[in-house]
């Protein structure tokens, strides 16, 4: 934490360097575990003009539209729209459904594990993990 607060102040190593993108672009297959529930997902990363973009595929609802993404310091970050079934994880039936999901993981080679959000209209993190395709346990 104390790293990011400071990570612009002059001298501290690694300020103002330009994030490694290729560490995170090409294909990741996810796996989110929210409370036993399991969805598996595809992430798509691009990378044109030193801006991140990205697609999302929900195995079992398709298309997912990605709104945000970043990686800094080995951390990406991305936010989605997500699909019904998942706008009520952690909710309690008719209470409003979440506007976006967002999830922050630690890149290690071909795999990233971290938490993903419901937003702060909830008090429950999910356990999100993967790899990128085509690479096997390990690969890395």
């Amino acid at each position: 934490t104390l790293r990011w607060i400071w990570r612009d102040y002059p001298g501290v190593a690694g300020a103002g360097e330009a994030a490694d993108f290729g560490a995170v672009v090409g294909e990741w297959e996810g796996v989110i575990n929210a409370g036993g529930v399991v969805a598996n997902h595809q992430l798509t990363v691009s990378e044109q003009n030193d801006v991140l973009t990205a697609t999302m595929i929900d195995k079992a609802h398709g298309e997912i539209k990605v709104t945000a993404i970043n990686y800094e310091d080995g951390i990406l970050s991305y936010e989605y729209i997500p699909p019904e079934a998942q706008s009520q994880w952690g909710k309690k039936p008719g209470e409003k459904s979440t506007v976006s999901m967002m999830s922050w993981l630690k890149v290690t080679g071909d795999t990233f594990r971290g938490a993903l959000s419901s937003g702060a209209d909830t008090e429950f993190d999910y356990l999100i993990s993967g790899r990128r395709s085509g690479t096997t346990p390990g690969d890395d």
